[in-house]
């Protein structure tokens, strides 16, 4: 992902490499993600026809450059890009995080240090990969559905 930060290789590969291009490349791209074969073989082929329609819209490759390129350089994470404790801690809002346990952005040690700082936040451990919904949709709609009950 680092080298699409890079000017004119950036928006080639985003559009090529970083594109599932059909339904087995939405399941390839979900298992970069940190997804198991048992769940990208049991999820519906019209989600990952909708991931690949995503990936069609207009822009949808202008954004995603431009977000990684806000967020990290060839060298890694950008200093001025990460969050920092005291703005976390200025958050008002009731959070609530649902971290894969092999999300390949983050440890869930990392998931649970980030939650200590918000002055109100929850924490779960679901699924396996970066969106755990896709691993245990039950659990984490029982998990937003309380989370909006008591918040909401």
């Amino acid at each position: 992902m680092r080298l699409v930060t890079l000017p004119l290789l950036g928006p080639l590969l985003a559009a090529t490499v970083m594109t599932a291009g059909d339904v087995d490349g939405a399941r390839r791209t979900w298992r970069v993600l940190g997804h198991p074969e048992e769940t990208t073989a049991t999820l519906p082929d019209a989600f990952a026809e909708a991931w690949v329609r995503m990936d069609d819209l207009p822009h949808t490759t202008r954004s995603w450059v431009g977000l990684l390129r806000r967020a990290i350089r060839l060298r890694g994470a950008r200093p001025e890009a990460a969050f920092r404790a005291d703005d976390l801690r200025r958050v008002q809002s009731p959070v609530l995080l649902v971290w894969g346990r092999a999300d390949p952005f983050g440890t869930v040690e990392q998931g649970r240090r980030g939650a200590s700082f918000f002055p109100d936040a929850t924490f779960h451990e679901v699924g396996v990969g970066h969106l755990p919904w896709l691993d245990d949709p039950e659990t984490c709609g029982e998990l937003v559905t309380g989370f909006l009950d008591r918040h909401g």
